[in-house]
């Protein structure tokens, strides 16, 4: 019984360590899956042609910062079919070991996400405080805003690039 035990616990775990996109939908409704797996923000649909030409000057280099996490999204859901594969192949055992070698990986992996989660909040709220900027017609203000909701995009670009490099080091030390 003891063993069974173990053995699910390692399975939550790595089934933990797969399952954390859908996780992190449930923790950020803000955010949506599109139909092909990628994740979509929700916020208002902005007519960027009413702006004037140096606030939509920005989405272009949103369009581009978008582009670039469509590019990780592909590569998480290849490391997510690797490991998925791997565990299906590992006995008890192997996961319960592979589990202990990682554990150091996993904690890494488990602040890393913390801090996307911080700064996803952060560029919301530079979002929503952009949407009364603009409203108001605001624009220096707007336009602060709208750096500060790049900024905070490249840091989250950064910090979901480490989580790829954890990741990846997880998926050449499992038992193939």
């Amino acid at each position: 019984m003891r063993r069974k035990t173990l053995a699910a616990m390692a399975c939550l775990s790595l089934s933990l360590l797969l399952s954390a996109p859908a996780m992190a939908q449930a923790a950020h409704p803000d955010h949506r899956h599109g139909g092909d797996g990628h994740r979509t923000e929700q916020h208002p649909k902005l007519d960027w042609s009413a702006y004037p030409a140096d606030v939509q000057a920005y989405k272009k280099t949103l369009d581009q910062l978008k582009e670039q996490q469509r590019g990780l999204f592909e590569q998480f859901k290849r490391q997510r079919m690797q490991m998925r594969s791997a565990h299906a192949k590992m006995t008890d055992a192997q996961r319960e070991a592979f589990k202990s070698q990682i554990k150091d990986w996993l904690v890494q992996l488990k602040s890393t996400r913390q801090g996307i989660h911080a700064l996803s909040e952060q560029k919301h709220a530079a979002w929503e405080q952009f949407d009364r900027h603009a409203s108001a017609k605001q624009w220096e203000a707007a336009k602060a805003d709208m750096q500060t909701v790049i900024a905070k995009k490249r840091e989250i670009i950064v910090q979901q690039q480490k989580v790829l490099d954890l990741q990846k080091k997880i998926v050449e030390k499992m038992p193939q």
